[in-house]
């Protein structure tokens, strides 16, 4: 594991046009846990979480409290739900049904589209309220990291191949990753080489290459990720191992240290605003659920159950 500059990456990253950037492990029963209840992400007053998933069998975006008390339910009956997030006054939540991205009052109403290509996931509010980021995640011809901008109603892409957006607190860079391929030229098929920790700043388009995870690092195979609110330390959860395992890992931007923060299974981390605290889906099937945990991963806490 290294560093690597933005140049070489240039030089070496190739990945072929018109293909779905979707090319994560076939699930197995760990993974079927991890969609489960995913995608938790606390409010900007830190004191409530949101999430989708199945939860007392209503499948649905769910809220509840950062003790675990439960606050109810929208959107069920909507279709496949993905990555709600909240807006920064706290009052609505954007998430993506069906592959388009819309925005709904936390008390359901006022459901609204704002794409509608039926490709756009993983969606990130930025802090300012200007933004929302999220994967556009077919490349026809175009994919990576969008921008909706609400004050002209247009989305345009920001990071080619990019997914998995987070923002700065000052909504001027989104952190992102990219898989790594090395393309054969004669049978265009691609090698899986790891994955690249990246950052953009949205509006002068200067891009940095923070960190490489090579797929020879323990045979990592990333599936989401996120930059704290000091942009000092990125979380992300993989894969490895067979049967594929998932588990939570922190980068250490400054000296470049990776420290596994979950043994017993764990997906989708969000840091609460202070950067003290993590939510994340514990993925191990004995365990399942939304837990919480302390930015150091000790003190980990249940908040939900699969079932009530």
């Amino acid at each position: 594991m290294k560093n690597i500059n933005h140049l070489l990456i240039i030089l070496i990253f190739i990945i072929s046009k018109g293909c779905n950037q979707s090319t994560e492990p076939n699930n197995d029963e760990t993974n079927l846990i991890a969609m489960s209840q995913t995608g938790p992400k606390f409010s900007s007053d830190g004191q409530k979480i949101v999430f989708e998933g199945l939860y007392d069998s209503v499948y649905a975006v769910h809220f509840i409290n950062i003790s675990g008390n439960y606050l109810g339910y929208i959107l069920d009956k909507k279709g496949f739900l993905s990555s709600p997030t909240w807006s920064p006054n706290d009052e609505k939540i954007a998430v993506t049904i069906e592959g388009n991205l819309y925005t709904v009052k936390v008390n359901g109403d006022s459901l609204t589209m704002l794409t509608n290509t039926g490709e756009d996931f993983f969606s990130n509010w930025s802090p300012d309220g200007r933004y929302i980021a999220y994967t556009k995640s077919i490349c026809d011809p175009e994919c990576g990291i969008m921008l909706y901008e609400f004050s002209n109603g247009s989305a345009t892409i920001k990071a080619q191949y990019g997914s998995y957006a987070s923002w700065s607190s000052d909504s001027k860079r989104v952190y992102y990753r990219n898989n790594f391929y090395i393309t054969d030229p004669e049978t265009q098929r691609g090698d899986y080489k790891g994955f690249i920790f990246k950052r953009i700043n949205v509006i002068t388009l200067e891009e940095d290459s923070l960190f490489y995870v090579k797929s020879s690092d323990g045979g990592l195979y990333l599936h989401n990720c996120t930059v704290s609110p000091d942009e000092e330390e990125i979380l992300f959860a993989a894969s490895y191992g067979s049967p594929p395992q998932i588990n939570i890992w922190k980068i250490i931007l400054q000296t470049g240290k990776i420290i596994q923060i979950t043994h017993d299974g764990g997906s989708y981390p969000s840091y609460d605003p202070t950067g003290d605290k993590i939510v994340y889906t514990n993925t191990n099937v004995n365990e399942g659920g939304i837990w919480i945990m302390n930015r150091d991963g000790s003190n980990k806490q249940r908040l939900t159950k699969l079932k009530r």
